[in-house]
């Protein structure tokens, strides 16, 4: 069964993030009025958040089938109900054979797999409402996973039995984050799909 959960862990800068086992604070974007609390957090022993790789900066491409697509690396920019940037995000890696955290994880299906992402809430997230599929914070919660240029998802439902519930992360607001899911993955190779506001964003052909 599909097992997603998101956690959190500090980062930079997209190009200055420094390896880490365990982090206790995370860097903040400013928003006037508003001060950020740095969380800590637990990570498992073979999962590493890394910076995202070196891709130039890129706008949002021309949509494929309804869906803005990307490869590793690259920075999906992310829109508010008007129509304004409000974040960014990236998955910055893929690392497969995660140790769970929880003593009696069963067996995967076919590999705990830890999706890795980058996180940017710009100030104006704060202001979205909750409006449709808009919000004030980016609900990563809602990502799945899906057979390599197809329609057909790799599994349904959350799962907790690989990484205990105390240390979750689901949802985004404003400041730079980075963190991960781990998923049951039965195959190597997969995308991943996140909707936002009436946006659809597909990273392609992940593997470690």
């Amino acid at each position: 069964m599909l097992g997603a959960v998101l956690l959190l862990a500090a980062c930079a800068s997209p190009a200055a993030v420094v390896p880490s086992e365990s982090a206790e604070a995370v860097s903040v974007i400013a928003t006037p009025g508003v001060t950020q609390t740095p969380t800590p957090t637990v990570t498992p022993v073979n999962v590493q958040v890394v910076p995202a790789p070196r891709v130039a900066e890129n706008d949002n491409p021309e949509p494929v089938e309804g869906e803005l697509r990307f490869t590793r690396g690259q920075w999906a920019t992310v829109l508010g109900a008007s129509g304004e940037p409000v974040g960014r995000f990236t998955v910055t890696g893929v690392v497969f054979d995660v140790k769970c955290l929880e003593e009696d994880a069963p067996k995967a299906d076919g590999s705990y797999v830890a999706v890795q992402l980058q996180v940017e809430g710009y100030g104006a997230l704060g202001a979205e409402g909750y409006e449709g599929e808009y919000a004030p914070v980016f609900g990563f919660n809602k990502m799945q996973l899906f057979e390599k240029n197809s329609d057909t998802r790799l599994g349904e439902s959350l799962a907790y039995e690989c990484i205990e519930s105390s240390v979750q992360k689901r949802e985004y607001g404003v400041g730079s984050e980075s963190g991960y899911f781990v998923f049951d993955v039965p195959k190597k190779k997969f995308d991943v799909v996140w909707e936002y506001g009436d946006q659809t964003f597909r990273f392609v052909n992940l593997m470690a």
